[in-house]
């Protein structure tokens, strides 16, 4: 005779931003719910004492970027005189993990142009990502990619002036560029 899997309600995993890493936040307080009859309805059986204990913690299935990701909880134990006929069920919760803002350097423009009436501006040196880090370090907001993530920066830089005039023209806006590689889709490029 194999446990019957309860499903653990009052928990949820917080959304994250793309840190490299599968650990998941787990707010909430956990209970299970009695009254069940199937072996797959999630419910411990009626007249059955049942207990739930622990601190949940919580793991995605993996660390890329995606919606509706489900998480694995851990941390928790069945307990109670009737607790060794039941198991938790895996997968109890979902979350969102959102792609990282990743930064460029290496770009320039000329510090001044004869006005032309035009916006553009030439781009001087090679786009490039911020050095890499261990995954889960640093923060999310830091520009920079995980160690062992293949992403680069591809395209043709293009620069653009905030305004054609003189008087105005105070900041250039880098574009034309994207990203690439195997674990492009866990990042954003903030061109800058």
């Amino acid at each position: 005779v194999q446990p019957k899997a309860i499903t653990v309600s009052g928990l949820s995993a917080s959304n994250k931003v793309y840190d490299g890493t599968t650990t998941a936040q787990v707010t909430g307080t956990p209970s299970i719910t009695g009254g069940g009859s199937t072996s797959g309805d999630g419910k411990t059986l009626s007249g059955d004492t049942v207990s739930i204990s622990g601190s949940a913690a919580g793991a995605f299935a993996n660390r890329h970027a995606g919606t509706g990701k489900s998480v694995t909880l851990s941390g928790l134990s069945v307990g109670g005189a009737d607790g060794g006929n039941y198991t938790i069920s895996a997968g109890s919760v979902l979350a969102d993990i959102t792609p990282k803002a990743l930064t460029t350097s290496g770009l320039s423009v000329a510090s001044s142009k004869v006005y032309d009436g035009a916006l553009a501006a030439t781009p001087v040196g090679t786009a490039a990502l911020l050095a890499a880090q261990a995954a889960g370090a640093g923060n999310t907001s830091d520009g920079k990619p995980y160690t062992g993530d293949t992403v680069s920066v591809s395209g043709t830089a293009t620069a653009t002036y905030d305004s054609a005039l003189v008087a105005l023209a105070t900041q250039v806006q880098f574009g034309g560029l994207s990203l690439s590689g195997a674990n492009a889709g866990n990042y954003t490029l903030t061109q800058g």
